[in-house]
């Protein structure tokens, strides 16, 4: 994706050099590791609603210390979650959630990062509002 898509992109589009990761769901679960373990590959990382509590919460219980050895200056993240009740995973789904936003993330050195729960919002209908508190808190307007 790195080497040969984003160059492909580069060619046939035009860019301004900064790079966005985005994801929901699994692909927000993919945003963060992505985020943790190649924090370099990219400048905003935006993860809606991300599956944290996959294979017994592993990337939660791991980004503790990733956290706080990563090397963050220049990143932002974004994370948006769902506060509407999901009967399959509520409880862990939000647990994870909570766990991370408040315990981890705030310990992240020189980290740039925004979050917000929406109340209204299901794992479905979470990706367009989440996006669009994304890019303003980003990029500017309500920031």
């Amino acid at each position: 994706m790195i080497k040969e898509l984003r160059s492909i992109i580069d060619i046939n589009y035009r860019t301004n050099g900064e790079n966005i990761l985005f994801g929901h769901s699994f692909g927000g679960l993919f945003a963060l590791n992505t985020f943790l373990h190649y924090t370099e590959a990219f400048d905003v990382y935006i993860a809606i609603d991300p599956s944290l509590w996959w294979d017994n919460a592993k990337l939660a219980k791991d980004a503790a210390s990733l956290i706080q050895t990563g090397q963050f200056q220049d990143k932002t993240l974004y994370i948006g979650v769902a506060g509407m009740m999901r009967p399959d995973r509520q409880y862990i789904h939000m647990d994870v959630m909570k766990q991370f936003l408040e315990n981890t993330l705030p310990n992240g050195r020189k980290l740039t990062y925004y979050s917000k729960i929406f109340p209204d919002e299901n794992h479905g209908s979470i990706p367009v509002p989440g996006m669009i508190d994304a890019f303003r808190k980003i990029y500017g307007k309500n920031k």
